[in-house]
């Protein structure tokens, strides 16, 4: 796994098989309302072939977090609640709020 801070506002982690990238995440580092530091996960790819890579991606971040004393890994998602909330739930997230999008027309 290759990882590399962006400047101090993001990092990313990228995974090869062979030459082949079989994922890659990009953590964006934020303040939440109460001025903690949190990773908020902006991007998530990794190839079906590799199931266990959200775990070894999910380690790293949570050992990264601890170096940096970031206290929260999030992210949003356009994808089915209950898909997410059983796949992620076995790492530890758990939903605390729903999000609702308008388009600017």
């Amino acid at each position: 796994m290759i990882s590399e801070q962006i400047d101090k506002s993001a990092m990313t982690l990228v995974s090869y098989d062979k030459d082949i990238m079989n994922g890659c995440v990009v953590l964006k580092i934020i303040k939440d309302d109460i001025r903690e530091l949190s990773f908020f996960m902006t991007f998530i790819w990794i190839d079906a072939h590799f199931p266990n890579l959200m775990k070894e991606f999910l380690d790293f971040g949570n050992n990264k977090a601890k170096e940096l004393n970031i206290k929260k890994i999030m992210f949003a998602t356009g994808r089915k609640e209950n898909i997410i909330g059983r796949r992620m739930g076995k790492y530890g997230f758990k939903k605390i709020s729903i999000t609702y999008m308008k388009e600017v027309i």
